[in-house]
């Protein structure tokens, strides 16, 4: 994939804008890229484990156009957010380019250094009720994470 359609400073190795890779795919246009975004899909670092579920509960119409998506992610490499145990709380979340939920993470009780070893047991009742992140892609890319 080229990197038209974004910033790639901000991007890890191989991953890029959801934008990007609609566009090369040719499912470019503000339709699907607007519902991704909205379910939390902001970019490729999710797709290995996308399913042609979850393609369809992003909205996207039409069996080939489905299709069309899960043949160009199954011909990607393996992008996904590697699992690792974080040194710091806010820096995870940075890396992640979830920064937004540093204070929702930080009211729960989990800040710094005490509150790494606690992400490890987090599943996705406790990432929606008590830290408040509903969007699905970013469900995913915290649970792939910790």
């Amino acid at each position: 994939l080229s990197a038209t359609g974004g910033s790639r400073s901000s991007y890890p190795r191989g991953v890029f804008p959801i934008q990007t890779f609609l566009e090369e795919v040719g499912l470019g246009g503000d339709c699907y890229e607007t519902k991704f975004i909205a379910k939390g899909y902001d970019d490729t670092s999710f797709f290995i484990k996308m399913k042609e579920k979850d393609i369809e509960d992003v909205g996207v119409r039409g069996t080939g156009n489905v299709k069309r998506l899960m043949k160009a992610i199954q011909d990607r490499p393996d992008t996904s957010v590697p699992r690792c145990i974080p040194t710091n709380v806010a820096e995870w979340l940075d890396s992640l380019g979830l920064a937004q939920y540093r204070d929702r993470f930080k009211t729960a009780g989990y800040e710094g250094e005490s509150g790494v070893v606690s992400l490890v047991s987090v599943d996705s009742n406790v990432l929606q009720r008590e830290i408040g992140v509903t969007k699905p892609g970013h469900l995913k890319k915290l649970q792939m994470a910790a």
